[in-house]
């Protein structure tokens, strides 16, 4: 039926074991480029932007994300981990899949989640 399986238990792994732990790992604490980041990561997974950009409901959880959502969340990770001193770039790449999946608007640039 073209339905993807869904496999409670890896995607309990991937999102709490591999996607949050590289986060906690990679992201310097209380910056704004962190918060940035875990937004994008959440449109990712969710499919969708909150209401207000900045504040308000998404309408989804990305916990619940599909397994696949999440191994492409980390594939993305891993190729950005080659070179892990730029987290601008990270950003960028975030904001262009995105872009790329019609999860968030072609104009919306990074400023505008800061």
């Amino acid at each position: 039926m073209g339905i993807p399986v869904q496999d409670p238990q890896k995607s309990y792994e991937l999102y709490y074991h591999n996607i949050q732990k590289a986060l906690r790992m990679i992201l310097p604490t209380g910056k704004p480029q962190s918060k940035v980041v875990r937004e994008l990561v959440a449109i990712l997974l969710s499919h969708k932007e909150k209401n207000n950009i900045k504040e308000g409901v998404r309408g989804a959880d990305s916990r619940m994300a599909t397994t696949e959502d999440m191994s492409n969340l980390i594939d993305v990770l891993s190729e950005w981990s080659e070179n892990p001193d730029d987290i601008m770039s990270l950003m960028h790449i975030l904001l262009n899949k995105n872009q790329e999946l019609g999860y968030c608007p072609q104009d919306r640039q990074l400023k505008d989640y800061l």
